[in-house]
């Protein structure tokens, strides 16, 4: 993966954007060195989304199922145990 400073980037966004979007490319994008930020693609991003989004599905299915076998836990009480 290639990495840019942030001047770097900000003088060759137009190149940058270019080689993400039609070449797949990934840029570390750096400040004073170190890593702050990563470009991608549209089809980079909107994949992580969807990864993103299975993982947040199988953990509430898990959440739920785990719930449905050792019972809900009505909200007044925990609303008054949070008092």
């Amino acid at each position: 993966m290639e990495s840019a400073s942030v001047g770097e980037l900000r003088e060759n966004l137009s190149e940058y954007l270019s080689r993400t979007q039609h070449r797949g490319e990934r840029v570390t994008v750096t400040r004073n060195g170190k890593p702050v930020a990563v470009l991608v693609s549209l089809d980079d991003f909107e994949m992580l989304r969807a990864l993103e989004d299975r993982l947040d599905n199988e953990e509430a299915d898990d959440a739920l199922r785990e719930a449905a076998e050792t019972g809900f836990i009505p909200w007044d009480r925990v609303r008054d145990e949070a008092r």
